[in-house]
């Protein structure tokens, strides 16, 4: 198995996923920007970043574009039909992006949810840990008059929470909490993927999600609310957890989260969020979804 991916910037948790995918399968792995390594025979190209015309790989089986070139699809992209062949599709990493997308018109080659893999072995339970603490907070992109609402109704049940916010730690940190925790509070905005959110999950840590609805949700870091210019005009749907099932907590809202709080802590133990990472998200499964990919239909 052999397969090319352009040395582009790429997002770091994208480009430890496809390293370990790639280990998983034992593939041969080009990463090279160099033209003359493009016409070498692949069986998968990968293009994290840059319209480049498919025609540059003519012994490539499947060629594979993103998902870091927009946030909605681009006219650039939208009119260059001619650069994409049936071996082209573009990872737009999850189901509610590829719907999203549609409002504002196709693209001209496959849209597919094809998310990166999770580093389960480095996410994983702590065997020898005994002594829990009680939950950790997690927020990213809301609105900030949220933040203190909900600390004072988690301190009211006596919970201590150690709070992460995006951007402001570092991993090691938030690696020991979760091995420590017996379950997360998560108070984020939308997420196309959501590594930070499954490697909690990964870590057989249940989460309490205050679920969003749309990408209008999102507020940046002066408490303005993103995505503005759309307003009125698209509906944005999204969701903070574009994976999860029944397995990995419970999804709540800001006026439920009081009954749900009170719901997870009686119920943390009966979760097992790592299971579904395993079965979703591990090395094997998404490098196999990537290889398989040209058997996916495009529905716009």
């Amino acid at each position: 198995m052999k397969i090319l991916i352009l040395d582009q910037f790429m997002h770091k948790k994208n480009r430890d996923g496809i390293f370990l995918m790639c280990e998983s399968i034992h593939a041969t792995v080009t990463f090279s920007s160099d033209p003359s390594v493009f016409a070498q025979p692949y069986d998968l190209v990968l293009i994290t970043q840059g319209l480049i015309p498919c025609s540059f790989f003519p012994q490539a089986k499947k060629i594979l574009y993103g998902p870091q070139n927009f946030v909605f699809p681009t006219r650039e992209w939208q009119q260059n039909s001619g650069f994409f062949d049936k071996r082209c599709a573009y990872t737009c990493l999850s189901e509610w992006v590829k719907e999203t997308w549609v409002e504002f018109g196709s693209l001209p080659l496959p849209t597919l949810p094809l998310p990166f893999a999770v580093d389960v072995n480095r996410f994983q339970p702590d065997p020898i840990q005994t002594e829990k603490s009680d939950c950790f907070l997690y927020f990213k992109h809301r609105n900030q008059m949220l933040l203190p609402r909900i600390l004072e109704e988690i301190r009211r049940q006596n919970l201590s929470p150690i709070v992460f916010r995006y951007g402001t730690y570092q991993e090691e940190e938030y690696l020991r909490v979760l091995k420590q925790s017996k379950f997360g509070i998560w108070l984020g905005s939308h997420e196309s993927q959501g590594f930070a959110v499954e490697e909690a999950l990964s870590c057989n840590v249940p989460l309490l999600v205050l679920n969003v609805t749309s990408m209008f949700d999102e507020f940046d870091d002066n408490n303005n609310l993103c995505y503005s210019n759309e307003k009125g005009k698209y509906q944005l749907r999204a969701t903070t957890v574009p994976y999860w099932d029944e397995r990995c907590g419970i999804l709540s809202t800001v006026d439920n989260f009081q009954n749900d709080l009170q719901k997870m802590m009686a119920r943390y133990k009966e979760f097992c969020p790592r299971e579904y990472i395993l079965e979703t998200l591990s090395p094997e499964v998404c490098i196999k979804r990537f290889l398989e990919f040209g058997e996916e239909k495009n529905d716009g």
